[in-house]
């Protein structure tokens, strides 16, 4: 996926520019089916030419039927290039997401104004799949694309 796309993408769930990322709040929210999207999830990210960067893991809790809060761990992929710029997506930290039209919005970097991350997926059978970009002050500066794998569902305890 080229950046053009990561742009168009963002610009199509009405996500550009600097209301990409921040707080986690989708601009519009839409009729995505409501399904528990809570577990645990191996996440895969590619840069625009398909190559894998980043892997690591999260880990997410379905709330009030649309919100997703949850914890991320993301380390570079054996052999990936370590000078490509990913965005503060190394490291640990907090994710928060909702719905945003029949995608859902998730940011990697909840509450802040600039620097963000944040990944439009699409909930296909139990997984997360589809564009990742690093946002700067004036918008997207650099994306690609993502899955990530459910590896196990959190049990109502969890939650």
């Amino acid at each position: 996926m080229h950046l053009a796309t990561v742009i168009l993408l963002a610009t199509a769930t009405g996500l550009g520019g600097a209301c990409f990322g921040g707080t986690g709040t989708p601009i519009s929210p839409g009729d995505v089916a409501v399904r528990d999207l809570s577990g645990s999830y191996r996440y895969l990210a590619y840069d625009s030419a398909g190559t894998l960067l980043l892997e690591g893991q999260l880990v997410l809790a379905q709330v009030d039927g649309s919100t997703l809060t949850g914890t991320w761990v993301i380390h570079w992929a054996p052999g990936a290039d370590t000078t490509r710029t990913v965005g503060p997506q190394l490291g640990s930290g907090s994710v928060h997401g909702a719905p945003a039209g029949d995608r859902w919005h998730l940011t990697l970097t909840p509450g802040w104004a600039d620097n963000n991350v944040d990944l439009i997926a699409e909930a296909k059978e139990g997984d997360l799949e589809g564009a990742w970009a690093h946002s700067i002050i004036t918008g997207p500066y650099t994306g690609g694309s993502f899955q990530a794998v459910r590896q196990s569902p959190l049990s109502g305890a969890a939650r």
